[in-house]
């Protein structure tokens, strides 16, 4: 018996895996039912360990088979499964296919499942109805009305409330009848469905039980009725659902807030004054009901009526309509927003300058500079609608005209504005306006540079850079410096930024010494090697600062000895700053415990030796560790030393577990700082661990 079971267990992996049970065949359904028949006995076996494999599997098994595609195998699968539940099944391997059909289950299995519903079993009844109640099949519609001859309250409720689910006008008769049952809680469930399946002609029944039994069932009734508002609304029914929404709206609390929105959904222009009326009213409830009516009415006509009372709105209601208008995205409305842009509240201003960057076009960019212009809050919703103005190059090529005639405020917010939109099509006219006259528009277009502009521009730029005025000079750096950062190219990069440098003098030198630190590569090292011999204090202090950004550790060697020279305390200050940086970044190479030792032979101050401290920290390893160890007593540089030993001992307690604990006890022992304390003793733990693994036994 058990080889049999046994085999019949490979058969049923073998359906689910898709493997055909004879060569070139699909699985028969008398294949599938002995494969389920092996299963059986663990799915309803009261051991809940014993039930989940062959559950599973079974599971599937109905998901493989219904993929698209394989509705010979659905049909197969749904009927052997099926077969079962007339069968000696416990309820629990019952229960368990029904679930499985609730899924994947159509016409085939309607008539099976409908033979559940009579079970004396209580879960297998209910499992089955759901089943029913979600299978397509117009037949399970049938099934589940004739399940309600001879049913008590409990049952009729609960296969109502299936038929309702279903929304298959079918129900209808039925459910009407239904609808004057005297059981409330019957007469609610035929409500409810009457109102999901959405037919004008349940409107009387429904309305019928608002003033029939208990509250509660009057409260269905009600709630009903509005939902079948809304689905008259969906299904274009509109005069029917307002005939609804009108009786409604004299009720009070959810209901009339309900009722007003119903109004919207099937309203015109004709109830647009109405809705407009509850804006008044003290319930903020209501009135926010009112806002989502206006929202929700989307007829040409209801549009076209609120735009005509934004003109005798006051300020409040105009906000308001004009949210309204703009969440319709209606182009016609357009004039409506440009006229409210000039209006002398604030809040309506501002509210129209945002409508622009919905409804606007190239025709409304004038209007959105000037107020970008301006100060205040539309100043603000007028910059970020300039940059979200729709139509893409179209809109970006009316920016950059306008950016040749306007005057200098509206030069630098169209400056800014075609930064922020990242029209790189811009970046001819913002060279130009680079080189205005006025400062604020060489300010944003430098900016703008910075953000659109590519390394094919470098050559411009730098020549730019060099005559800048000197309050634009560290603007233009940075702007060469991105474009630079566009290019992966190091050395080629590089090029323009050193055939500028030669033949600079002055502040344009210093400039261009800034960005040389920034490029990275070997000829721009070079160079600033060559300049750190000049004699030139300025230049000679901007180069120091250039080898100090160097983006890699190349410079390693020149900032230890610019830190240990001649120096000023300013230059070593900012050696060795850079010095610890760049032999800290991933993949520096080289011992960086020794190279951060001779930085700290080299430091005259305490701060300084606590940014060593700090670059220790970073630096997971027991050599690290046992360097740090060493200020965990000095008075001015405990604190630093102590959290950067903690730092490290986090990452190493596993490799070097000695120098974690004899760290980790110091600590612990003298720290006043309760978290880092806590901090400790866990390293300390994981290091004692460790130590306790590698003792003999």
């Amino acid at each position: 018996m058990k080889n049999v079971q046994a085999a019949l267990f490979v058969l049923a992996f073998a359906v689910l895996v898709r493997l055909p049970a004879v060569a070139g065949e699909a699985a028969s359904e008398a294949d599938l039912s002995k494969a389920i028949d092996a299963m059986l006995p663990d799915m309803g076996s009261p051991e809940v360990g014993k039930q989940s494999k062959p559950q599973q599997e079974l599971q599937k098994m109905a998901y493989n088979a219904s993929r698209p595609g394989a509705e010979a195998e659905r049909v197969a699968l749904a009927k052997a499964m099926a077969s079962k539940l007339s069968g000696d099944a416990t309820t629990t391997a019952k229960v368990w296919i029904l679930r499985q059909l609730e899924a994947m289950g159509r016409a085939e299995v309607v008539d099976a499942v409908a033979a559940c519903l009579k079970d004396k079993e209580p879960l297998i009844r209910e499992t089955a109805r759901r089943c029913l109640q979600n299978n397509p099949a117009p037949e399970a519609t049938k099934v589940l009305l004739s399940a309600l001859d001879g049913a008590d309250a409990q049952w009729r409720e609960a296969v109502i409330n299936a038929l309702g689910f279903r929304k298959d006008p079918a129900s209808l008769s039925t459910l009407l009848k239904d609808a004057a049952a005297d059981d409330d809680k019957v007469r609610s469930a035929a409500v409810c469905a009457l109102a999901l399946i959405g037919d004008k002609s349940a409107a009387d029944a429904i309305a019928a039980g608002m003033n029939k039994g208990s509250d509660a069932a009057k409260r269905a009734a009600t709630d009903s009725y509005l939902l079948l508002a809304d689905k008259l609304a969906e299904k274009g029914e509109k005069d029917a659902a307002l005939a609804i929404a009108k009786k409604m709206l004299a009720s009070q609390g959810h209901v009339k807030c309900a009722a007003i929105v119903a109004l919207g959904r099937a309203g015109g222009a004709a109830e647009v004054n109405t809705i407009l009326e509850v804006m008044n009213d003290p319930d903020p409830k209501v009135r926010g009901a009112g806002i989502e009516a206006l929202n929700v009415m989307t007829s040409p006509e209801a549009t076209k009526a609120i735009a005509e009372k934004v003109k005798t709105a006051n300020p409040d209601l105009k906000v308001t309509l004009l949210r309204a208008l703009m969440s319709r995205a209606d182009k016609s409305t357009l004039p409506t927003f440009v006229a409210c842009a000039a209006d002398a509240d604030e809040s309506v201003k501002t509210e129209a300058v945002k409508g622009l960057a919905v409804l606007g076009d190239a025709s409304v960019i004038p209007l959105l500079v000037k107020i970008a212009s301006e100060t205040g809050k539309p100043q603000e919703a007028a910059r970020n609608s300039l940059d979200r103005l729709a139509g893409g190059a179209d809109i970006d090529g009316s920016l950059i005209t306008a950016l040749g005639t306007a005057d200098a405020k509206g030069k630098a917010e169209l400056a800014r504005s075609l930064g922020a939109r990242r029209a790189e099509s811009a970046v001819p006219a913002l060279l130009k306006a680079a080189e205005d006259a006025d400062g604020a528009v060489r300010q944003e277009a430098w900016k703008a540079l910075g953000v659109v502009a590519d390394a094919k521009t470098l050559p411009q730029l730098v020549a730019l850079l060099v005559k800048a005025q000197d309050a634009d000079r560290e603007e233009a750096g940075r702007t060469v410096i991105a474009a630079c950062k566009r290019d992966q190219d190091v050395e080629k990069r590089a090029e323009p930024i050193l055939a500028g440098f030669g033949g600079a003098q002055g502040p344009p030198r210093l400039a261009l010494l800034g960005v040389l630190g920034r490029v990275g590569g070997k000829k721009p090292l070079e160079a600033l090697r060559a300049a750190l011999k000049e004699k030139d204090d300025k230049v000679h202090d901007a180069t120091v600062r250039a080898i100090a950004e160097w983006p890699d550790a190349a410079v390693a060697d020149d900032l230890l000895a610019i830190a240990k020279g001649q120096e000023t305390e300013a230059h070593q200050v900012i050696a060795l700053r850079g010095f610890v940086r760049v032999v800290t970044l991933p993949g520096a190479g080289g011992d960086t415990v020794k190279l951060l030792a001779s930085a700290m032979e080299a430091c005259k101050r305490n701060d300084e030796k606590k940014m060593v401290l700090g670059g220790l920290g970073e630096v997971k390893s027991g050599e690290s560790l046992d360097m740090v160890a060493k200020y965990l007593d000095d008075d001015a540089l405990k604190n630093e030393a102590q959290q950067a030993a903690v730092k490290i001992a986090k990452d190493i307690h596993q490799r070097a577990p000695e120098s974690v604990k004899a760290a980790m006890d110091k600590i612990i022992a003298t720290s006043k700082n309760t978290g880092l304390k806590n901090e400790a003793k866990k390293a300390l733990a994981e290091a004692e661990k460790k130590l306790a693994s590698k003792k003999p036994k």
